[in-house]
């Protein structure tokens, strides 16, 4: 069995592909299966099978994870490159953002492992889905914050040897005597040491905030907000759709497309097929011009 794994074909992926898998992604969310910064077995479970079933391929839950983690370190490289950005329309010719080359020499020197976008970037399509997807996690600098961890960023913690915030201290002519008794797992202060004067005689400690540690946090408070902001109109966005989506709504949506509709055969399937709740979602999701490719396979596949 190992032996058979090993010769299996590694996962193929394009953006047809990459698109059903975030919007199955997407719904697992939603239905509250990540609990964390992953989904947990049941989402795994509903992820492959769901995707196995609408794009006829038989990936394992290994090639799906792989595709998560790829899929959250472009989104966070590409947010790096795009941070403070916001001029840049999408060329579809490049297949990226219409940047000069000057700017991309300028992002690339910065940012080595963002060359692989010069020319394949990530569709506003795709970055939609991926911001429901990893929004979660802030990028900020070589680090990546959580902000649910209880940490605060890397630059708002103290470094004596570069720091945006100075400290002085000034010590009390009296000084607090204190006695440690030590053992194997712990400190303990003695009782003379609690008994004398604990607060009083402590150093003052005096701080001096620079104005650039105090923008640095405002900075970091705003792009948490802006986060969450995008989080919550994305998701309210694709509740939203999902319960607009009925029947009638895709019979419309196929009774204007010819090669559906002029061919009884197949627009009798696609009646059928589209009762399902999910295919219908799917179906409707999908870009009007990949629409008939994608049926077109569910109905070869049920002569199978």
């Amino acid at each position: 069995m190992e032996k058979q794994k090993e010769c299996d074909p590694p996962a193929a992926w394009d953006i047809e592909s990459t698109l059903i898998f975030c919007d199955i992604c997407i719904r697992e969310i939603n239905l509250g299966n990540r609990h964390t910064t992953h989904f947990n077995k049941m989402g795994w479970r509903n992820i492959m099978n769901n995707f196995n079933e609408h794009t006829g391929r038989t990936y394992d839950c290994i090639q799906l994870k792989n595709k998560w983690d790829q899929l959250k370190q472009d989104y966070i490289l590409w947010k790096d490159l795009m941070r403070g950005e916001t001029s840049f329309g999408w060329n579809p010719i490049k297949c990226t953002i219409d940047a000069s080359d000057e700017w991309w020499n300028d992002k690339l020197q910065v940012e080595p492992a963002a060359k692989k976008f010069r020319f394949n970037g990530i569709t506003p399509e795709l970055q939609q889905k991926l911001d429901i997807m990893f929004s979660c996690i802030v990028a900020t600098g070589d680090h990546v914050w959580v902000p649910n961890s209880g940490i605060l960023p890397p630059e708002l913690t103290y470094d004596s040897r570069n720091s945006s915030e100075e400290t002085h201290f000034q010590d009390d002519d009296t000084q607090i005597e204190m006695s440690i008794e030590e053992d194997a797992t712990f400190r303990t202060f003695s009782a003379k040491s609690l008994s004398t004067r604990p607060f009083v005689n402590r150093r003052k400690r005096v701080k001096t905030v620079r104005s650039g540690g105090r923008q640095l946090f405002l900075n970091h408070i705003e792009e948490l907000v802006n986060a969450a902001r995008s989080i919550s109109s994305a998701i309210v966005s694709s509740i939203a759709q999902r319960r607009s989506v009925t029947i009638l709504d895709a019979l419309n949506e196929i009774n204007a497309i010819p090669e559906i509709y002029d061919d009884l055969e197949f627009y009798y399937f696609a009646i059928n097929f589209l009762q399902d709740k999910n295919s219908r979602e799917i179906f409707m999701a999908i870009p009007m011009e990949r629409k008939v490719w994608w049926l077109r396979r569910q109905f070869n596949r049920s002569f199978k």
